[in-house]
């Protein structure tokens, strides 16, 4: 995975993508005009990720060989590869590669699992 891939795109299709952009920031405001809208929102959905076995990262295993998923906020996928070591340092790998992260959340995976996706 790069992250310096450049993709060249024409006028047309970078300012439709402009216009998207300004459609969702503007659907944002209506749905949550104040500050206080947008914390209730993220409540309402920290609650759900609860519910679905997720937990405070606080919780997260250290040291041995624990693996489990993480979420921080900000991202708009959850990473299905972290580590805490045993100085509480959480490490996420994906794609051969590796970096620390600070995640709020974390869900050990069961094989029963089936809400995850």
């Amino acid at each position: 995975m790069s992250c310096n891939h450049v993709t060249e795109v024409s006028q047309e299709v970078f300012e439709n993508l402009l216009a998207e952009i300004e459609e969702s920031k503007a659907k944002r405001a209506e749905k949550m005009p104040t500050e206080n809208d947008a914390f209730k929102q993220m409540f309402e959905a920290y609650q759900r990720l609860q519910e679905l076995g997720w937990k405070d990262a606080m919780y997260a295993p250290r040291g041995g060989g624990d693996r489990f998923e993480s979420y921080y906020p900000g991202s708009t996928a959850k990473a299905k590869d972290t580590h805490r070591d045993e100085q509480g340092r959480f490490w996420v790998f994906e794609a051969g590669d590796i970096w620390p992260a600070m995640p709020a959340l974390i869900k050990i995976p069961s094989n029963t699992d089936a809400t995850s996706e």
